[in-house]
């Protein structure tokens, strides 16, 4: 593969590695961060704090599968990957 292909595959991780995280985690973290408790009587006892994003689905496709991409990113952009072949090889 030449440079520019790689930079396309790098591009491509980095950018799927970011919407993982911003759709199975960072929205939900960002739910449970910026939550401010009611301060009128009554929502305070029936408001619930949201959960933490915990789920299997949250830490594995919104933390562990990107940083694995972005892993392979930069892995692969360093040259890493598939060899380069020249114009003589079969």
């Amino acid at each position: 593969m030449n440079d520019r292909q790689r930079d396309v595959v790098f591009v491509v991780a980095l950018v799927l590695a970011l919407v993982l995280f911003v759709s199975f985690f960072g929205v939900d973290f960002w739910r449970w961060a910026t939550w401010r408790p009611p301060h009128d009587f009554l929502s305070q006892f029936v408001t619930v704090k949201p959960d933490f994003p915990r789920t299997g689905k949250n830490v594995g496709l919104g933390l562990v599968l990107p940083v694995l991409l972005a892993g392979f990113a930069f892995y692969f952009r360093s040259g890493g990957g598939p060899a380069s072949r020249g114009p003589d090889a079969p």
